[in-house]
């Protein structure tokens, strides 16, 4: 859990052309702590499941799980819209 609150959340840019994408910032942001967690060790910062493993104090399954399941809920949010 110490590992959570270092990370902090990413910057968000609320224009597009930045380069970022508001809208799915918000939806991570939304996401359960792990689940959120492991999206940005992954995705925003570069680490293999296993790294971001490492950091959560997990097995690397259970942050694939995470990922997972993140992805399931961020792909049902969008698909509704």
């Amino acid at each position: 859990m110490v590992a959570l609150q270092r990370l902090g959340t990413p910057d968000v840019v609320d224009d597009p052309a930045q380069g970022r994408f508001p809208d799915v910032t918000q939806q991570v942001m939304e996401l359960p702590d792990r689940q959120r967690a492991a999206v940005f060790l992954v995705y925003w910062m570069g680490l293999s499941t296993s790294e971001a493993a490492a950091v959560l104090g997990c097995r690397p399954s259970t942050a694939r799980r995470y990922l997972s399941v993140a992805k399931g809920k961020l792909r049902k949010a969008f698909d509704e819209r």
